[in-house]
């Protein structure tokens, strides 16, 4: 007995500065939770109102526009085609419902995480987040690659993704470098790194589109430039919302 005891003693000293540490692994898993929770209503919520906004602007572009590529593509194509629009039509809309949900969750995450991170929660700053979103992931990369509706000719689709994520990077970057730097020294990297795609550009089709095609083009990028700054400001607005309304019913 007098054996396990003096080996016991030793035991509880290593594990009492885990046992000092613990509190900090419920407040960790606090804040995970609540940036999970306020993610999840908000992408949801945006990605509802953003499929309303594409159902009611955007879908008939799209409609009109498969019109013209149905009409160039080979007749039995073109009858197959035809034949499974109604389930496709049904399809199509589910499975957009659920891709701008998933994508309005992920991208709430960031959010979130970018608020928690400033401990400045609300409306307001969640709306100026989503602003910066709306930069860094529609606006930035629109200014030389343009949103493409069917029908119309593009360019390499590998080429254009990976333009498109490098411009991404670096428009979030520079914004960063340029909003919370302290130091003007760092503003001026910042401001290349947001010149630096569109100086570089993006790959670019060579032919160039009828002027039917081109006429729905326009109103396409028109809609497409409204829809998202709706998500994207609904989205900061709800997570800054939520995550404050979490804060204060905990506090």
């Amino acid at each position: 007995m007098r054996y396990t005891m003096l080996h016991m003693i030793p035991v509880t000293r290593l594990l009492s500065p885990a046992i000092k540490l613990s509190p900090a692994i419920p407040e960790a898993f606090t804040i995970f939770r609540n940036m999970i929770f306020s993610a999840v209503i908000a992408g949801v919520l945006a990605g509802l109102l953003l499929s309303t906004v594409q159902r009611i602007q955007i879908l008939p572009i799209i409609l009109e526009a498969e019109t013209y590529e149905v009409a160039d593509a080979p007749k039995m194509v073109a009858t197959e085609w035809h034949g499974r629009t109604p389930a496709d039509g049904t399809e199509h809309i589910i499975y957009t419902v659920l891709a701008n949900i998933l994508t309005g969750i992920g991208f709430a995450l960031l959010l979130a995480a970018a608020i928690i991170a400033k401990n400045r929660s609300g409306w307001k700053n969640g709306m100026l987040w989503g602003l910066g979103g709306y930069a860094a992931f529609f606006v930035a990369p629109s200014l030389s690659l343009l949103p493409a509706i069917p029908g119309t000719v593009a360019a390499d689709l590998e080429s254009r993704q990976l333009w498109w994520a490098a411009t991404v990077v670096a428009t979030i970057v520079g914004l960063g470098l340029l909003v919370f730097s302290k130091s003007l020294l760092m503003r001026g990297p910042g401001i290349i790194l947001l010149a630096i795609p569109h100086i570089v550009g993006a790959s670019l089709p060579a032919e160039h589109e009828s002027p039917a095609l081109e006429a729905l083009a326009h109103a396409f990028i028109q809609a497409t430039v409204i829809a998202n700054a709706v998500f994207w400001v609904a989205l900061g607005a709800l997570t800054g919302l939520i995550l404050q309304k979490i804060s204060a019913s905990e506090n």
